[in-house]
């Protein structure tokens, strides 16, 4: 608890021999969706969310950023407004800090430092959820053109916790990550996790012909330690791509089969949205209303048991 005391302060406070503090980056969005589960017979239900990002440039390459974020669990930043069904529970929408951290970049080196971002990039079918947190230290290098290697030791810790100032903390999680672009079409990634005492691995490919066809991945997920696993089949898909006229349409296009063992462990149920294990047909769709005030839309149908309907529209607000 004293590091994030001192972490936060160290926010606030101004670096003697760095430039002054600006604001490089500020987003605002906010969520409003209809949630069905089981067609209605498990959830029925509207529920919102609001993120907020903000990146103060301290100088010299070393930056201080901040998500706050609605909901109250890691795997989801969700808050129900209205509930159909009895006994028609109402959550009220709280926005704690979910990561504060300083970020230090510096040729082909960033590192990472605090209540810190789960993964480094976009989320994978079997990774982490994005607006979760990571209590510890995360250090990336791209050691050669095309290849990065991470490096990630700390804890993920009370995921009914999301107050980045309250939360108890031990260590429990390490990763080291192996990213290669092998081609313009080809990229694999290899990593090694121990959660709390479990050792996973996983695999992942990517393949993208060109701009017209949609980027393929399959990813697997290994508990070495239960031998179980998960997996996901996907691509992604934007529709101006299959246009001739290239209509700037923004509508984006994700499939995904995936599978996730019930015995799989913690690591297993810790990615965006998880409501259930098994096999499962997720179709999501994405795009623009009105480009100039930053509104669009957003439906997802995942065919399993039970299935789930969501849809919604969201509101994206930043400075650049």
């Amino acid at each position: 608890m004293k590091f994030f005391a001192l972490l936060t302060i160290a926010l606030l406070i101004p670096f003697e021999g760095l430039v002054a503090q600006e604001i490089s980056f500020f987003r605002v969005t906010a969520e409003t969706r209809y949630d069905n589960l089981d067609w209605g017979r498990e959830r029925n239900r509207i529920q919102s969310a609001l993120r907020i990002w903000t990146n103060v440039d301290v100088g010299k390459g070393l930056s201080a950023r901040v998500l706050g974020s609605s909901g109250s669990r890691f795997q989801s930043r969700w808050s129900t407004a209205t509930d159909f069904k009895p006994p028609r529970e109402r959550e009220y929408m709280e926005i704690f800090v979910r990561q504060l951290y300083l970020q230090y970049d510096h040729d082909d080196w960033r590192v990472q430092m605090g209540v810190i971002p789960p993964i480094k990039n976009a989320a994978s079918s079997t990774g982490l959820e994005a607006s979760g947190w990571l209590d510890g230290i995360r250090i990336t290098n791209e050691v050669m053109d095309g290849f990065i290697v991470e490096m990630v030791a700390g804890g993920l810790n009370n995921l009914d916790e999301p107050n980045a100032f309250t939360r108890p903390r031990k260590l429990n999680y390490a990763e080291i990550e192996l990213t290669k672009q092998v081609s313009d079409r080809f990229g694999a990634e290899l990593s090694a996790e121990i959660v709390e005492r479990n050792a996973y691995s996983k695999l992942e490919f990517s393949y993208k012909k060109d701009e017209a066809w949609p980027r393929f991945v399959s990813e697997v997920l290994l508990n070495a330690s239960d031998e179980t696993f998960s997996f996901g089949l996907s691509a992604h898909q934007d529709l101006n791509n299959l246009m001739p006229n290239r209509s700037n349409s923004g509508v984006n296009v994700f499939l995904l089969y995936s599978y996730i063992d019930e015995k799989i462990g913690l690591r297993g149920t810790l990615a965006d949205d998880f409501y259930a294990f098994g096999h499962a047909l997720k179709i999501e769709l994405d795009g623009p209303i009105s480009r100039k005030t930053g509104l669009g839309w957003f439906a997802r149908q995942v065919f399993m048991s039970p299935s789930r309907t969501t849809a919604g529209i969201r509101l994206t607000l930043q400075n650049n």
